[in-house]
């Protein structure tokens, strides 16, 4: 980048960011206005839930709201589901607390063994929290197909996205190493996007949404009083008299406004789904418009992988990992004469003091 280009772009930034973007890395404005959202409200996130890492926080003894949905705790508190619930807490928070810390600039350029044990350390937590959800997820938010079908694919890329990304920086392909780590926090980032578009899409449920719920469930919710009141066909679980063998079900009507604790519960089970799968496609197409934005970042790393590739003696350097020339039919990548002068062994010293790391 020439000097007057650099200058024109540092005239742009409101000198009082500029002070804000030295110190945590930053270069360019909407680099760091996209940091403080997407890093920010993922540090904000885990930090609020970090509580719940406390069971007793999450599913409280005396029955009232914690950090599960309504009804919920009625499996959490069973031997598996517990499992299935801590584990999943106990790595994915501590793991996307990292995260957010991978994608600091000034951390990741000054402190590199940091960067690199913090990121396989986030990577191995983030890959035993999926088992939690497996664990889990027949029975979270309702546990429908729906949502079944949804936390297994989110699950699934995820973990896709991990291993793309190490796979990557193995072969040193910094910029693909750099896409897909993006693509799988992004992806995972979505569980919070997705509590907004399910409470936005809470409003409209009403009593045209009926759900089944077990009687076993709406007995752990309501009062005896109020279950009999509300729902007598579930008064076998409260006198003992069920002798069908099996859980007695009835419908519970969907209403957010106004409605009882068992009404929320079916107004969220009704809903999340939506907002679930929502709130993942937002994420899934603004990080692809995030890479398709920075490609001169792309580039620049493409560049030092490239000269790292050469050192470390790997075979068709600047395509060692998943780039789109070597998988697909995109145009030969061609590396800049600096790189080029690394390979000749020629680089005068002038560019060798510049050389990237």
């Amino acid at each position: 980048m020439s000097s007057s280009t650099a200058k024109s772009n540092t005239e742009r930034v409101p000198s009082g960011f500029t002070p804000v973007m030295h110190a945590v890395g930053f270069k360019k404005l909407y680099n760091l206005v996209l940091w403080f959202i997407l890093a920010g409200a993922m540090f904000g996130f885990v930090l609020a839930r970090f509580q719940y890492l406390n069971f007793s926080t999450f599913c409280p003894a005396d029955g009232s709201r914690g950090g599960a949905a309504p009804g919920e705790c009625y499996w959490f508190l069973m031997s598996r589901y517990k499992t299935g619930i801590l584990l999943h807490l106990g790595t994915i928070l501590p793991a996307s607390l990292l995260a957010v810390f991978q994608f600091t600039p000034f951390i990741r350029h000054r402190f590199r063994l940091y960067h690199r044990i913090a990121g396989y350390l986030a990577v191995l937590l983030g890959i035993i929290s999926t088992v939690g959800v497996f664990m889990i997820a027949d029975r979270s938010f309702g546990g429908s197909v729906t949502i079944q079908v949804f936390f297994g694919a989110l699950s699934i890329a995820f973990l896709g996205a991990l291993g793309m990304a190490i796979y990557n920086i193995r072969m040193k392909q910094i910029e693909q190493h750099r896409a897909w780590m993006l693509r799988a926090w992004i992806w995972a980032g979505s569980i919070i996007t997705l509590r907004i578009m399910y409470i936005i899409s809470l409003y409209p449920a009403s009593s045209a949404i009926y759900l089944s719920y077990s009687c076993d469930v709406l007995h752990f919710m309501l009062p005896d009083a109020d279950l009999l009141s509300r729902y007598p066909a579930c008064a076998p679980v409260i006198d003992g008299t069920n002798l069908l063998g099996h859980a007695l079900q009835t419908s519970v009507r969907a209403n957010f406004k106004g409605g009882n604790v068992e009404q929320l519960s079916a107004a969220m089970q009704a809903c999340f789904p939506v907002g679930a799968w929502l709130g993942w496609l937002l994420h899934i197409i603004g990080v692809e418009v995030y890479l398709k934005l920075t490609p001169a970042e792309s580039e620049r790393l493409r560049q030092i992988s490239y000269v790292r590739q050469i050192e470390a003696g790997l075979r068709n350097p600047g395509n060692a990992g998943s780039t789109a020339e070597r998988l697909g039919d995109a145009k030969p990548w061609t590396p800049e004469e600096k790189a080029e002068s690394v390979n000749g062994g020629n680089e005068p010293a002038s560019s060798q003091s510049q050389r990237p790391v």
